[in-house]
This record gives structure tokens, C-alpha cells and sequence, in this order.
């Protein structure tokens, strides 16, 4: 009788996030482990609690995407003990709400240092491992609509999350076919960080289509996605269902964007 096969991996960065927890759901139920990674030590710890107690195999890693000594830990204890890395989700990113001119030179840096390189630098540590999978490995980044459209009050996120689109492409280009490389877009999904935007908006001043009602308003669906309907789609990029997808930026906005 043949050895059963082991679990496969995944490493989650920004799992403290609204998005990043429902993508640990998600995959998790499918049997795989989930390794969940962020700033915020204490709310992944407890997060591990909680898909533990649910049945999911689940560890929890402090992690700072801009700085390569904690990257490379991170990933070498996602990989531990088989060396190997099925899934690799680039959750992490940050935003900053300020009027277009107003914005100053450390938010565009650090916003780019954290969505853009944070990225680059989890996906370079990781390829030794993604490589050393027993079958095709799977990364997807988080990009998002915002990068598709205007975006005057949150512009160096919104050119952050392009960034991201074509990070994934050269990615995929440069990693196939031992490796996949894709990207979601989201849209205007419900949860704390729009709820955090929300109030900044509200000291900027900002116009009612850019507010969370505005923006619902304009969709064809008429409501705010949810993280679990994202967490679907990034779930299905990184299982083997998704095993002629390579390079895409997948549009998750309720009609948003269509093409």
C-alpha cells in the first residue's frame, strides 16, 4: 500500500486582514494547512485557534513583508519539515486616504515598499520551496480594482495595485511552468478596512460616489462584495482546478469592470 499523500501547504500573508482570514477559511476546509503570517503576531495567533478548534491544521508567524530577514523565516517555517511549498497568497497591503495633492513622499514609499515589494520579496523566498512541491505549485497575489480606474484619494495605493497586476505577469512568465502565478482584483468588499476608509473619507471631504453607498450604487450587483466571495476565487487559483490559468488578474467587483 502506497504512503498517503501529506497535506499540501500554504502560506497566507496579511491573514490578520479580512480577506486573508476568509481565503485561511476557505482553503483550509479543503484540507490544506494553512500557515498565516502578518504584522499583527497576536490576531493570527488567535486565528490559529479558531481554525483549530473548526479541524484545520493551522500556525501562526509573525511576519513583516518589507523585511527580508523575517520573509525568509516565515517562508522556511511554512516549508518546514518537507522543505516544500504548495501555496503562496500575497495578502498583505496597507492604504492611506489623502487628497491627491496632499499626499507626501513617505506614504508612496511606504505603500509601495509594503503592496508592491512586500509581494516581490514573499514570492522570491518562496520559489526554492514552491519548486521543491511534489506537483505544480500555485501563487496568488491581491491586486485590486482600484488599480483599473481612478482613484485621486487613495492614488498611491491605487498605482500600488497595478504594480501588483504586472508583478504577477512578469512572475508567471518567469516561473512556469513549475510554478502558477495569478492575481484577483477585488471590488468594493465589505469589512473593517472599509470601514476604516470610510471615516477617513469622511475628514477628507470626500464626494458621495466616493463613499462605500456611492460606490454600491454604481454596480450592476448593487451591493458590496463580501471576503469569503473573494476568498472563492483565490481559493479556486490555488488548487489544481485552476491548472490552465497563468498570468491572469481576475476581476472579483460585482460587474465593476467588464471586458
Amino acid at each position: 500500500m502506497s504512503a498517503a499523500a501529506r497535506a499540501e501547504v500554504a502560506l497566507i500573508t496579511g491573514a490578520a486582514g479580512d480577506i486573508g482570514a476568509a481565503v485561511a477559511r476557505r482553503i483550509g476546509r479543503d484540507g490544506t494547512r494553512v500557515v498565516l503570517a502578518d504584522l499583527d503576531g497576536r490576531a493570527v495567533e488567535s486565528l490559529a485557534g479558531e481554525l483549530g478548534a473548526n479541524g484545520i491544521e493551522a500556525a501562526a508567524v509573525a511576519l513583516d513583508v518589507t523585511d527580508e530577514e523575517s520573509v525568509a523565516a516565515a517562508v522556511a517555517e511554512a516549508a518546514d519539515p518537507t522543505g516544500a511549498l504548495d501555496v503562496l497568497v500575497n495578502a498583505a497591503g496597507i492604504v492611506a486616504v489623502e487628497r491627491f495633492e496632499a499626499t507626501r513622499r513617505e506614504a508612496w514609499l511606504r505603500i509601495y515598499e509594503v503592496n508592491v515589494y512586500g509581494s516581490y520579496l514573499c514570492l522570491r523566498h518562496a520559489i526554492p520551496f514552491l519548486r521543491a512541491a511534489e506537483r505544480q505549485a500555485r501563487v496568488v497575489n491581491v491586486a485590486s480594482g482600484a488599480g483599473k480606474r481612478p482613484a485621486p484619494l487613495i492614488a498611491p495605493y491605487a498605482c500600488s495595485k497595478a504594480a501588483v497586476a504586472s508583478l504577477t505577469r512578469s512572475a508567471a512568465a518567469a516561473l512556469a511552468p513549475q510554478v502558477r502565478v495569478n492575481c484577483v482584483s477585488p471590488g468594493v468588499v465589505a469589512g473593517a478596512m472599509w470601514d476604516q476608509l470610510e471615516a477617513r473619507l469622511e475628514e477628507v471631504g470626500a464626494p458621495p460616489a466616493a463613499r462605500l453607498a456611492g460606490r454600491v450604487e454604481g454596480l450592476p450587483l448593487a451591493r458590496a462584495g463580501s471576503p469569503d466571495e473573494i476568498a472563492e476565487v483565490i481559493a479556486f487559483l490555488a488548487s489544481p482546478a485552476s491548472s490552465y490559468v497563468l498570468g491572469q488578474d481576475i476581476d472579483v467587483d460585482g460587474g465593476q469592470t467588464m471586458r
